[in-house]
């Protein structure tokens, strides 16, 4: 299957056709399965909003369906919203921002909040920056 010609711009958002199947049929995060501080995480945010989303390991998802490399969800998170025939994909610290989007009330607000400037710069740069000191942070917190 040839993967579909996405147009990321700059924001972390952008729009996908929904793969043959059907394969994203609800509100997925793609997950690091190997990595501590990630799955800790991962745990912890999905006992606090239960059943808003699931997460996936990414290399259990259909990356090239999406659009998605194997590189670039080694290097942040994604956040994938069926939307009928079109998935968005929200990723870096829009990733965040999409699971607080699928709350309610501050929560909800809060996400959106991230989505838009100058909150959403400010979302990146915390994302990225605890991304490059995940293995540090995984230590000093003992999630290993």
């Amino acid at each position: 299957m040839t993967s579909p010609v996405v147009d990321r711009g700059s924001t972390g958002i952008w729009w996908v056709p929904q793969p043959a199947g059907s394969a994203v049929q609800q509100p997925t995060y793609l997950v690091d399965g190997d990595c501590g501080f990630c799955m800790a995480g991962m745990r912890r945010v999905l006992r606090a909003f239960p059943g808003t989303f699931t997460a996936l390991p990414y290399r259990a998802a259909p990356l090239g369906a999406l659009g998605l490399t194997l590189t670039e969800c080694q290097e942040r998170g994604h956040f994938l919203e069926p939307h009928g025939d079109r998935v968005r994909i929200m990723a870096g610290g829009q990733s965040w921002a999409g699971i607080l989007q699928q709350q309610s009330g501050v929560w909800l607000r809060l996400g959106e909040a991230m989505s838009r400037e100058p909150l959403r710069t400010v979302t990146e740069q915390v994302y990225r920056w605890v991304a490059a000191n995940r293995g540090t942070l995984s230590r000093v917190l003992r999630l290993t």
